[in-house]
């Protein structure tokens, strides 16, 4: 049963629309390809074309009724840049790992602490989730800068009681740089990498990725308070919390009837992502199956790349978690 809901929602989604699609023109909107190797391309961290001529500064057009949120930079006079590694904010954003969680990021984290020159910028079991907080620098949809990097490192500064072992600030070295993982922000839509690259566009960020089927029961089991109208305490079965998401992601537009919807033209367009975005809120902290639907996840971080001129290839790293369970070497030397 698990795995025909894994193939239904793969079906369902549109995946298949993606990968018969044929792409031959440049990356436009800083969108991922829609070719038949897209996910093995996005695992090996390959460069990426896209065909789709969207406009990023026009997201949707005058026929289009469904928007995609657009988030603002306030530079507010900051450089993007920091000059210099004695900045600690520069040096505590070099890496973040943004999922997806159950994926393996608390291990990875770990990993990457073995080298000499990285330490930790998370709290005690490495992990910091701020830069999806609803309103973080007094603002929902503008980002201001400075006023964020100022947040950041106050926090950063007096988080006594919360301080991991190899800590980034009790360290003081201004030669090492800091990591810390955040399973939510791969999952938080375009909110987290318009903040992230607007107030440290120096940072680079991991994603690992795991089985989604695999993935979504160990979500499940990691879930100990079932609280909210749809469950009120109670425990559902593994295959009762897939099919109330599945009802979640069809309620939000992102599952599809096959026999009506054209999904070459649906998967990576604007109305998808708008529907991506209903879902966020339905689902909220759960989303056992929405949560393994990856490539529209890093479609949206590419977009948001692509606004800030920057390049996927060049400051993502994707890995799969079955690679780095079974060769940790390899996952630390990539």
């Amino acid at each position: 049963l698990i795995m025909f809901l894994g193939l239904y929602v793969i079906v369902a989604t549109g995946i298949i629309g993606r990968l018969i699609k044929r792409t031959s023109k440049p990356v436009v909107g800083g969108q991922l390809s829609d070719t038949p190797k897209l996910n093995e391309m996005i695992l090996r961290n390959e460069k990426i074309s896209d065909s789709r001529e969207t406009n990023p500064s026009a997201i949707v057009s005058s026929k289009q009724t469904i928007k995609a949120t657009i988030y603002s930079c306030n530079t507010q006079n900051a450089t993007d840049d920091l000059p210099g590694y004695h900045y600690l904010t520069k040096r505590a954003l070099h890496g973040v790992i943004i999922g997806a969680m159950k994926g393996g990021t608390q291990a990875l984290h770990k990993i990457l602490l073995g080298h000499p020159k990285v330490l930790s910028t998370g709290m005690k079991h490495g992990e910091w989730h701020f830069f999806n907080r609803p309103n973080l620098g007094n603002s929902a949809y503008n980002i201001p800068r400075q006023n964020i990097r100022d947040e950041f490192e106050t926090i950063l500064r007096n988080r006594e009681g919360f301080r991991p072992v190899n800590d980034i600030v009790r360290d003081g070295n201004n030669d090492k740089f800091g990591i810390h993982s955040a399973p939510i922000y791969l999952f938080s839509g375009r909110m987290v990498p318009a903040r992230i690259l607007c107030v440290a566009p120096w940072a680079k960020f991991l994603a690992i990725l795991r089985n989604p089927i695999d993935r979504a029961l160990s979500h499940y089991n990691f879930v100990k308070v079932w609280t909210g109208k749809r469950y009120d305490g109670v425990r559902p079965s593994f295959v009762q919390y897939v099919k109330d998401d599945i009802q979640l992601l069809k309620k939000a537009g992102v599952l599809r009837d096959w026999t009506s919807t054209d999904f070459v033209k649906f998967a990576g367009s604007p109305e998808e992502f708008r529907s991506w975005e209903n879902y966020l809120r339905l689902a909220n902290f759960h989303g056992p199956v929405g949560r393994g639907l990856y490539a529209i996840q890093l479609e949206i971080w590419a977009d948001e790349f692509r606004k800030f001129g920057k390049s996927f290839k060049e400051n993502i790293l994707v890995l799969r978690s079955e690679e780095s369970k079974e060769n940790a070497r390899y996952a630390y030397e990539r």
